[in-house]
């Protein structure tokens, strides 16, 4: 329980002299000079502002700065400094405490900035400064609401502190649209009813009052402007925010007002490429040319900012975690160890990083980089898929390639025409041919699936081929048809090596050499100068003989002609596809500008 606490003694009364002890000047303006001293009464230091000793006898100047003191002390907001005391020094001088503040304004932070000041960067992150803008929208509306127009909002006139305050300072020359303050009794001090009218004279209807580059071009030659004309100036501020210079540039004041009345590209995103458009529309609105076209208020202004600033906090939560990721990708690339592991974690960490930020630009690197250096290993999932590809591939031909192995018995009927000697050569070939073909048919409709039925096949071709040099011998027609079956098998077998194929289309092509030297074939002989064929298995009749050659050689050449047209047609769909997925892939991920 708080014990009972007696009355508090009022403090002993106290001269202006004595209360308020000089520790020093602070600044000084053109009708003033601030000092800070100490109040002896309430035991605190406080900014204590006073006219100018050539100014003192100037009605006008002490209507303004009274009119000041009294502006600024009925704005009670945070952001506003607050008034403690209005008074006269001994030597006439009119004053006004407040509260001491400290900080840096607006315009030194953004000059710092400008020049990529390290300490500036890290203390004033974008984000900050748009957080303060905000905070002097909603002063600004209270002053709007309170029939105060501060008519002078610039860069200048802001001072962020270092715990997170925002003040608008300078109500010097604002605007009171409400009925005047009225006049004010104070200890050694008369004020006079009409301050606001003798403060009046300097900003009478006609006069420019503002800053050039910050003012609403209504304001220009007039000093009769609403709140639209701080909304004006705060969307100013804002651009020069977020693009780090001023929205209009110029040299001169005169520049800066041509600037103003002709309109200026207001968009940031224009004038700095590489900030998002998401903040344009707010730039753009807030300084229209036409009063009526801006926002309403200018707490409709903060509103509309703060929708966008809590997108922004969410993109910057995304970048974050996605920049985590991205990291945690890189070092996976980094470890040593299973390659496979290695790179199926970094393509998941990616995954998630470019999900919660697309653009993300460590992950966009990475990624790159996983795309086009392909790994030194394929992994064993990808091999198994482009395996099962290949084999289907391979089962599709099989379904109609087994045709060819049809087109084997014309020899029945030619080899009759042309004088069959010998029935057991061409049993061979047909029997070799037909369990060739059948193997075939049923490989490509899916009931052979052992690996080992495309090598029976294939040794089934090669043992049927080599009989087929009882016609013609080893070195004519027999090497043709060699070479033509090793082609479709190297092409249309994924599941045979090449080395395999070759290896059995020479002992294909051996065997039949080996026949003939053995003079179980067809035999070579050389009669005055004229080379000669004894065949084994037929006569040779002229007509039937010139038939089966003229048969044989169409046959191989239409089969030769559809494997290579049905291999060509495969190679292009491929690399047709492997360039569309290319395409596809820039378009989804842009190449980074930089590469490590």
């Amino acid at each position: 329980m708080i014990g009972a606490v007696g009355p508090l003694a009022a403090p002993a009364p106290t001269s202006v002299g004595s209360r308020y002890g000089d520790q020093g000047l602070l600044g000084r303006g053109g009708m003033g000079e601030v000092h800070l001293v100490r109040d002896a009464v309430v035991g605190r230091n406080v900014a204590r502002k006073q006219l100018i000793a050539g100014r003192v006898d100037d009605e006008d100047v002490q209507s303004r700065f009274l009119r000041e003191a009294c502006i600024q002390g009925r704005l009670e907001h945070p952001s506003i400094v607050p008034v403690y005391d209005i008074g006269r020094e001994p030597d006439g001088r009119v004053y006004f405490t407040m509260k001491r503040i400290s900080g840096e304004t607006l315009a030194e932070i953004l000059a710092a900035l400008r020049v990529c000041d390290r300490e500036a960067v890290e203390h004033y992150s974008r984000h900050r400064l748009l957080t303060a803008f905000s905070q002097v929208c909603l002063a600004v509306e209270y002053a709007h609401a309170r029939g105060v127009v501060h008519r002078d909002l610039k860069p200048e006139n802001i001072m962020i502190g270092e715990f997170g305050e925002v003040y608008v300072l300078d109500w010097g020359v604002a605007r009171v649209l409400t009925d005047a303050p009225q006049g004010l009794a104070v200890e050694g001090l008369s004020m006079p009813a009409d301050v606001e009218t003798r403060a009046a004279n300097a900003t009478r209807e006609g006069a420019t009052l503002g800053t050039p580059g910050y003012m609403a071009p209504e304001q220009i030659g007039s000093s009769a402007v609403g709140p639209a004309a701080d909304v004006y100036a705060l969307g100013c501020i804002l651009f020069e925010i977020l693009v780090g210079e001023p929205l209009h540039r110029g040299e001169s004041a005169f520049d800066r007002f041509t600037s103003t009345l002709l309109g200026a590209e207001a968009r940031p995103s224009v004038r700095a490429p590489t900030l998002p458009p998401m903040f344009d529309p707010i730039c753009q609105r807030a300084t229209e040319l036409e009063p009526a076209e801006r926002f309403a208020s200018a707490r409709e202004l903060h509103e509309e900012l703060e929708r966008r600033l809590d997108h922004d906090r969410s993109m910057a939560l995304r970048r974050e975690l996605a920049g985590g990721h991205a990291a945690a990708a890189a070092a996976a690339l980094a470890e040593e160890g299973d390659e496979e592991t290695a790179r199926r974690r970094a393509l998941r960490e990616l995954g998630q990083a470019l999900a919660l930020d697309p653009s993300a630009p460590g992950a966009m690197a990475t990624l790159h980089r996983l795309l086009v250096e392909p790994p030194r290993r394929i992994p064993d999932e990808a091999r198994q898929e482009l395996r099962l590809a290949a084999d289907a591939a391979a089962r599709a031909g099989a379904r109609v390639g087994y045709l060819g192995y049809l087109a084997w018995f014309t020899l029945i009927p030619l080899t009759l025409w042309m004088g069959l000697r010998d029935p057991s050569s061409l049993i061979v070939v047909l029997a070799c041919m037909a369990l060739a073909g059948g193997c075939m048919r049923l490989y490509g409709a899916g009931r052979l699936t052992h690996e080992v039925w495309p090598t029976i096949t294939l040794a089934l071709t090669c043992l049927g081929i080599v009989p087929v040099a009882r016609l013609f011998g080893p070195y004519m027609f027999l090497p043709m048809m060699v070479t033509f079956t090793m082609m479709v098998y190297t092409f249309a077998a994924p599941r045979l090596s090449a080395l395999r194929v070759h290896v059995f289309g020479g002992l294909a092509l051996l065997a039949a050499i080996l026949g003939e030297w053995s003079g179980l074939f067809a035999q070579y002989e050389f009669v005055g100068g004229v080379l000669t064929t004894s065949p084994g298995l037929a006569e040779f009749a002229e007509l039937p003989t010139r038939m089966a050659l003229f048969i044989a050689t169409l046959t191989v050449h239409a089969f030769g002609g559809v494997v290579i047209h049905h291999t060509r047609t495969q190679l292009a769909d491929a690399q047709r596809r492997s360039f569309l997925l290319a395409w596809q892939l820039r378009q989804l991920l842009p190449e980074p500008a930089e590469r490590g």
